[in-house]
């Protein structure tokens, strides 16, 4: 079993990003997003630009890695403010439809002001069943204590190792709700209560 760290993103992280994007949004997401004619390499470019900016939700600023000893990516989290949502979207929005001529105004919102929200948590597959994503979001919800906030997620009803996974760990599913096409469980993970 391979060693851990988990660490704040670089810009050297960023190639490994947007493949772990990639791998938690899924292909069919990806290609939903994309378009018709277009291919997940095209929304990868999208990815790879949203990745390097300061203010966006796929930010490297946003993301935690899981590296290994030899310094590789195994798994990545990116999360956020839900109250940042609306700011964070409009690179998403504005390069959308600069790059792929998509538009997408009338978005639902995947979270919102009061929870710390994570958008995509992702593991290589060689890297799998190690204790990495569970590594990352305990690292994540550590993140969220530190703004006082709950912290959320979406995860595919049809998922059920993810909601095992997300159960394990305190996450109540609070509602359904569609996200990328697909049916998804909204599920938060409270706020630890300390007592005295």
């Amino acid at each position: 079993m391979q060693h851990i760290t988990i660490q704040p993103a670089q810009k050297t992280h960023i190639p490994d990003i947007v493949k772990l994007i990639t791998i938690a949004m899924t292909p069919d997401c990806c290609l939903h997003y994309a378009g018709p004619g277009r291919t997940i390499e095209d929304f990868a470019h999208v990815l790879q630009h949203l990745a390097t900016m300061e203010q966006s939700q796929y930010s490297y600023r946003n993301t935690l890695v899981a590296l290994t000893d030899e310094n590789n990516v195994a798994g990545c989290c990116t999360a956020y403010d839900g109250a940042r949502l609306h700011h964070l979207r409009q690179a998403f929005f504005h390069t959308m439809e600069q790059k792929l001529n998509r538009r997408f105004d009338t978005f639902d919102d995947e979270t919102q002001h009061g929870e710390f929200y994570i958008d995509s948590l992702a593991v290589y597959p060689q890297f799998r069943r190690q204790g990495i994503a569970t590594a990352l979001l305990q690292a994540t919800i550590k993140q969220a204590q530190t703004l006082n906030l709950p912290t959320a997620l979406l995860v595919d009803q049809n998922n059920p190792h993810a909601l095992r996974l997300y159960t394990s760990l305190g996450f109540l599913n609070t509602g359904q709700t569609h996200w990328g096409g697909h049916p998804m469980f909204h599920m938060i993970k409270p706020l630890q209560t300390t007592k005295h």
